[in-house]
């Protein structure tokens, strides 16, 4: 295996990072993740913003993770992300959160490069040609990000609006945001239940002012949601009890 790239850096969870249980919210976990890759990418000396948002943008495709622990309001949390292998144009990174020794979360994104006019897949050259330190080491352990299988039979639960305070500088929702519109469309008793495995994948981008129609399935201890944007599928997320 070759030498491991990590970056770790510290964070007190703020009373509003919580749900009412006192616990880590799901999206804010996604959030941290996004923030973990952004400080390694800053540390690392990418030219991000006079390379790679001038020439491609850098889209999540799918995500997953294991949730052994929910930390809670004032707890330190540990972060450390390590960017590894690459499949094709895919592009890997894994995160593990602790508090103090314990490792309370482990997670994987997965993601590529986009063009910033087309929207389409392009290889990640500007990534592999930067100063960044790919890992080519699949390291063992953490969820895989893998495409969900949702039921033929979904059920009709509503409809939500992407508005201007949940889009981010690709000028898009979010990703954090499609976790927190699948919970919501969920029954009472699901959305109080602690998560212990989450899986997305991210297919079209929601934009601002477009509607996404939502339908969900519970399969015993696993609820499905997937997101459709007209004839479209947007996303789908895959909560496991």
């Amino acid at each position: 295996m070759d030498e491991l790239t990590t970056y770790t850096w510290k964070k007190e969870i703020a009373s509003y990072e919580v749900d009412r249980s006192n616990r880590l919210r799901l999206s804010t976990i996604l959030r941290l993740m996004q923030e973990s890759g952004d400080r390694q990418t800053a540390e690392e000396d990418i030219p991000y913003e006079q390379v790679v948002k001038k020439v491609c943008m850098v889209l999540i495709s799918r995500s997953s993770v294991l949730v052994h622990r929910y930390p809670a309001a004032r707890e330190e949390l540990t972060m450390t992300t390590l960017q590894r292998a690459v499949r094709g144009v895919r592009m890997y990174r894994d995160f593990i959160f602790r508090v103090g020794e314990e490792t309370v979360v482990e997670a994987t994104n997965e993601y590529f490069c986009a063009d910033l006019q087309t929207r389409r897949v392009i290889r990640p050259d500007v990534y592999l040609n930067s100063n960044f330190k790919m890992n080519q080491s699949f390291v063992p352990g953490n969820p895989q990000p893998k495409r969900i299988a949702l039921p033929a039979e979904m059920a009709p639960a509503g409809e939500r609006t992407v508005y201007e305070s949940f889009v981010d500088n690709n000028g898009h929702m979010n990703n954090s945001w499609y976790c927190d519109f699948a919970a919501d469309a969920l029954p009472e008793e699901l959305q109080r239940r602690p998560v212990r495995t989450l899986f997305t994948n991210y297919v079209h981008e929601a934009l601002p002012g477009s509607t996404l129609s939502l339908f969900t399935a519970q399969q015993g201890d696993t609820a499905f949601v997937r997101g459709d944007l007209g004839a479209e599928q947007s996303f789908a997320v895959e909560f496991g009890y």
